[in-house]
């Protein structure tokens, strides 16, 4: 599957309560990247519970860079 034109979904990596992750390709990149894309279930979640998981995704995303560099 292939969203945005852009992430090409690679296979399942988790599931839970609030979401499914995904390892993927970030074919925008040249070359392309690795990724992980995760797909949230609004309905399950308070406002205030998506912010703070995007809090966490935005620091593990700098945290991901320095890996992979």
């Amino acid at each position: 599957m292939l969203i945005k034109e852009r992430y090409r979904l690679l296979k399942q990596i988790g599931q839970g309560g609030f979401s499914k992750t995904f390892l993927a390709t970030d074919e925008g990149k040249s070359p392309a990247v690795a990724c992980v894309v995760q797909q949230f279930w609004l309905q399950n979640q308070t406002p205030e519970t998506f912010v703070q998981k995007a809090q966490i995704l935005k620091e593990l995303g700098k945290h991901l860079v320095k890996f992979c560099s």
